[in-house]
């Protein structure tokens, strides 16, 4: 019958504590490198919340249709202006930090060395119509 197939509040697992959670979702964010780093040099999983936030529906609304798009079209500038990426980078955050300088590396052999300003792999992108 339906009824004799309802669970009981015995059956029922309970939520696990999030403090349990915890080693898990430090796990996760190491494993996609969702790092941050530490004055020391070494990495440490970025903060999350494993429980549910509360979030103003009118403040959500205007971060979708008022805010996306020109933070997005920053983001977007930013990523494309080799010069202003060396001059905020390229000096003492590469020096002391390990990770902006590989990040930094890999901008240059992408986008900026190369002919034409263009590295390698945006070059063969080019030829490819991407």
């Amino acid at each position: 019958s339906p009824a004799a197939a309802a669970a009981s509040p015995s059956d029922v697992e309970a939520a696990p504590d999030p403090a349990s959670l915890a080693p898990h979702a430090a796990a996760y964010a190491a494993c996609r490198a969702v790092l941050v780093g530490r004055p020391d040099g070494t990495y440490a999983p970025a903060p999350v919340s494993l429980l549910p936030n509360a979030f103003p529906a009118d403040q959500f609304v205007r971060a979708r249709d008022e805010l996306a798009l020109p933070f997005n079209e920053l983001v977007d500038r930013v990523g494309r202006d080799a010069t202003f990426l060396e001059e905020v980078l390229g000096g003492d955050v590469a020096e002391n930090d390990a990770f902006t300088a590989r990040l930094l590396q890999m901008y240059r052999e992408v986008y900026v060395e190369g002919k034409g300003g263009k590295g390698r792999h945006a070059a063969a992108a080019d030829r490819l119509g991407i």
